[in-house]
């Protein structure tokens, strides 16, 4: 079987003053239209009025601009990854094994950041918030082989502080290594409340569950009509568990024999460390018996199902900023998802 392959971390230059380079590649960029970086982010005005004129393809020019310089790239290579992103630990993204929505998938996703800041811009709503919506988008969509966090936070600081010589000193330092002790815009804080928003809204069928499976990876048993690269996309599907579980989970939901490949916990008490929890009723999904079975057709709509979570998870990332106030995101103690991650960003961060 040929295991995709992932494009290999590029070696960073060494940069003196990333800011200072940033700013002397204005020009450079088209998204200004000729201004400078200070005249566009000078005031709260110039900013809004900024994203106002903002189109789809001038906004992703800016991302990959801002990005292809952070990176000291020539101009000729700024621009997105072609194929999936692979995230260490030491990224904006840590600790759950978070895989980034599909590449063919990225275009549509950042078409939808911006018309949610056109909105938001429309309804008056803070530029913190719009900044935080942003800069989490960013993050999530994690578009570029590097400096996808360092891009989030320039672009919050800008829309936040705007540059001036009072803010160029706190922008020099988040975009500088440990950059995220300065502010950390990870949708990470929020995980499991997306995730449990993300459950409610595409998949309230059934008691949700995890994967079993006494085999992992390529010890796993596919069914002999699966070509390699459908058995490679499934394997690395499944990495991706939380969001591999919620994918096998919907597309078990109409199928006649379901039950075939489901295994049902009802709720009881389990143990961890001398502690006692009380689990929820849970069905599992027993993925070696079910791809075993798996035809072409079922396991390409597998993929498509799991590649729509994906994009479905950043889609609910940006509507808990823009409809914050909705009943979907919003805590039982009344607390909504932006006003919880605006405190978690504010308790990790060293700037006001």
């Amino acid at each position: 079987m040929t295991e995709r392959e992932f494009p290999k971390p590029e070696i960073k230059k060494p940069q003196a003053d990333t800011l200072a380079t940033l700013l002397s590649n204005a020009e450079n960029i088209e998204a200004l239209h000729g201004k400078e970086f200070a005249e566009v982010f000078s005031s709260d005005e110039s900013i809004r009025s900024f994203i106002e004129e903002l189109d789809v393809g001038t906004f992703v020019e800016l991302l990959n601009s801002i990005n292809g310089i952070i990176q000291d790239k020539d101009k000729k290579d700024w621009g997105m990854a072609k194929g999936s992103v692979p995230i260490t630990m030491d990224e904006g993204i840590r600790g759950s094994g978070y895989t980034p929505p599909p590449a063919q998938d990225r275009q549509m996703l950042f078409a939808e950041v911006l018309e949610a800041m056109k909105k938001m811009v429309k309804d008056e709503r803070s530029l913190e918030d719009t900044a935080i919506m942003l800069s989490s988008s960013v993050n999530a969509i994690h578009a570029y082989t590097d400096a996808n966090g360092r891009t989030s936070r320039l672009l919050y600081l800008l829309l936040t502080k705007g540059l001036n010589e009072g803010t160029e000193p706190v922008i020099k330092q988040a975009l500088s290594e440990g950059g995220r002790d300065i502010v950390d815009i990870n949708p990470e804080k929020i995980e499991g409340e997306l995730q449990s928003a993300l459950i409610q809204r595409i998949h309230p069928k059934r008691p949700g569950g995890t994967i079993e499976s006494k085999k992992k990876g390529k010890d796993i048993v596919f069914n002999e009509i699966l070509s390699d690269e459908l058995r490679s996309e499934l394997l690395e599907m499944l990495a991706d568990s939380t969001y591999s579980s919620i994918a096998l989970h919907r597309y078990l939901d109409d199928k006649p024999d379901a039950e075939k490949y489901l295994k049902n916990y009802p709720e009881g008490e389990a143990k961890w460390g001398g502690q006692s929890k009380i689990l929820p009723e849970r069905n599992n999904i027993m993925v070696e018996a079910l791809f075993r079975d798996l035809d072409e057709t079922q396991a390409r709509e597998i993929l498509s199902i799991y590649r729509q979570t994906k994009a479905e998870m950043v889609r609910i990332l940006i509507d808990s900023a823009v409809h914050s106030d909705n009943k979907e995101y919003t805590d039982t103690d009344g607390t909504t998802i932006l006003e919880r991650f605006r405190q978690k960003i504010k308790r990790d961060s060293e700037i006001e």
